[in-house]
């Protein structure tokens, strides 16, 4: 994941957030009675083998009891690699320092990165509905920096939108002035898959310019563009990043 910052560099622990855990709901629901009922069909295998054997003999037995036993053993296979992932899932662990944040993978592998080397965050929020009831909402977020590959932030740990928070309290004074020395250099800027140049807006094949642009605002997950008379444009926030600092900066440097 690129260069690795020196542990040493980090400095004390602030906070620590660790990975999802099987919960009492799962085993009580899921994983306690797929063990009954594999182990009860593993066992009427075995018995139904017994007694067809005691009566036809050791082929006939084996025809009949053998599809059970494969069947529900192939089932404890896939139940205890459930239960095996779900173990290493709850090692993860983000931990966040003064000066960086180190990130343990579900392979144990550890990296650790300084605030500096981290270029942005994009978010994102996934809502569960049944009916058109709104039952709750998984946040997500994506870590990148400035060499190496993102780093995904799932439901798989726990108080995501801490982690969220913390994270852009940390890097965004850090990202401003670097965006605005290079919007001062080049002339433009990109915010993920969003491109602010002196003249238009770049978003993906799409390129608006400055004046037709009327409204920005972000709404239900999109950013809402609306130009020209009767035009709008709407783009996933999750394909932005820093888009807190997108709307400052198109504040700062454009003004609509």
């Amino acid at each position: 994941m690129g260069p690795q910052a020196d542990k040493h560099e980090l400095g004390s622990i602030r906070e620590s957030f660790s990975g999802k855990s099987i919960n009492l709901r799962t085993w009580m629901i899921f994983i306690f009675p797929g063990f009954l009922l594999v182990t009860s069909g593993c066992l009427y295998g075995l018995l139904l083998a017994r007694k067809v054997f005691e009566q036809y003999g050791p082929m006939l037995a084996l025809s009949r009891g053998l599809p059970w036993i494969l069947t529900f053993s192939f089932l404890f296979i896939l139940l205890g690699c459930f239960i095996f992932y779900s173990l290493l899932r709850s090692a993860q662990r983000l931990e966040i320092y003064e000066n960086g944040i180190r990130y343990r993978s579900i392979f144990l592998r550890q990296y650790e990165y300084l605030w500096s080397e981290i270029s942005g965050i994009s978010t994102s929020s996934t809502r569960t509905t049944i009916f058109d009831q709104e039952l709750h909402t998984i946040p997500s977020a994506i870590l990148y920096f400035y060499q190496g590959k993102p780093l995904n932030i799932t439901n798989r740990y726990q108080k995501i939108p801490r982690i969220i928070a913390t994270t852009k309290a940390r890097i965004y004074p850090l990202i401003w002035p670097r965006l605005k020395s290079t919007f001062r250099i080049k002339g433009r800027v990109e915010f993920g898959k969003i491109i602010v140049s002196r003249d238009k807006l770049y978003l993906k094949k799409l390129a608006i310019p400055w004046e037709t642009i009327n409204q920005l605002n972000v709404d239900s997950g999109y950013l809402i563009v609306n130009y020209d008379e009767n035009s709008s444009q709407l783009f996933p926030i999750s394909d932005i990043q820093n888009v807190e600092l997108f709307l400052k900066f198109v504040d700062w440097g454009i003004r609509i």
